[in-house]
């Protein structure tokens, strides 16, 4: 990851964020490009392209709980690397094409965690009781 020192303008005070950059290409031909946004830490910057399993501690639950699988990418760090790597750059309706695909459609940890809580207690979302055909959006809670 790549740091970049900002200055806010009111207060004066700096900071680091990170970036990744990876370079790309045959020996002669490499070219260096920059993914994802801007992080707090090398580590947050890096992490969106690690497909390694992460996993956090749950107090309440007292264990160990997975946040992201192994090798599983999400479909916008995809299209991202696709871009910017091949690029590939794919329409709205190819993308929902890929999200909707059976086979490779699946939640993250958390929001199948999140789906068995609202199952479990008896929780109504009411975005998704009111707009269930509804894309692109999600509750915030």
């Amino acid at each position: 990851a790549i740091p970049v020192t900002t200055k806010n303008v009111t207060t004066g005070s700096t900071h680091e964020k990170f970036r990744a950059r990876v370079t790309v290409g045959n020996p002669g031909s490499e070219r260096k490009m920059f993914l994802g946004d801007y992080e707090t830490s090398p580590e947050y910057a890096i992490g969106r392209f690690s497909f390694d399993e992460s996993n956090y501690f749950d107090h309440d639950l007292s264990k160990d709980c997975i946040s992201m699988e192994a090798n599983v990418v999400s479909l916008n760090t995809l299209a991202e690397l696709m871009a910017k790597i091949v690029k590939v750059e794919w329409d709205t309706s190819t993308l929902r094409l890929i999200s909707n695909t059976e086979g490779l459609k699946k939640s993250s940890p958390i929001v199948r965690w999140l789906n068995d809580v609202l199952k479990d207690d008896g929780m109504v979302d009411t975005f998704r009781h009111v707009f269930p055909g509804a894309e692109g959006r999600y509750t915030c809670w």
